[in-house]
């Protein structure tokens, strides 16, 4: 089955099936969780790759708490060769990672109104 950008399902079984939690950690994604891809390609670029795994992992967590399954499956690729599990090149999938993020952000804003 393809990985969706949000699935919401997922997403509302995570919370326990309760709209009121799923609604509040949308919320609190929305606010707190920002991606900066410059940042992460500045600290890959002076040899921080273990630093910027961490800034994915930190992603990548909260992606697969909401259901972002397209995010979560992109950092988590971008996470194993930045913390040196697995061999690889992990530049490719910085800009692949923005895009997701920013195709969340409206499935996020959508679900919110099916929230209320």
């Amino acid at each position: 089955m393809e990985k969706q950008i949000l699935n919401f399902e997922s997403g509302m079984e995570m919370m326990g099936d309760d709209p009121e939690i799923y609604r509040e950690i949308i919320t609190v994604f929305l606010q707190d969780q920002q991606y900066n891809q410059a940042k992460i390609e500045e600290m890959i670029a002076q040899g921080l790759e273990m630093d910027a795994g961490i800034e994915i992992h930190r992603l990548k967590g909260a992606a697969a708490t909401i259901g972002a399954e397209r995010l979560q499956e992109a950092c988590a690729k971008a996470e194993r060769i930045l913390r040196g599990k697995e061999e690889g090149d992990a530049t490719p999938y910085i800009p692949q990672i923005t895009v997701l993020y920013q195709e969340l952000i409206p499935e996020l804003e959508k679900a919110l109104l099916k929230l209320q």
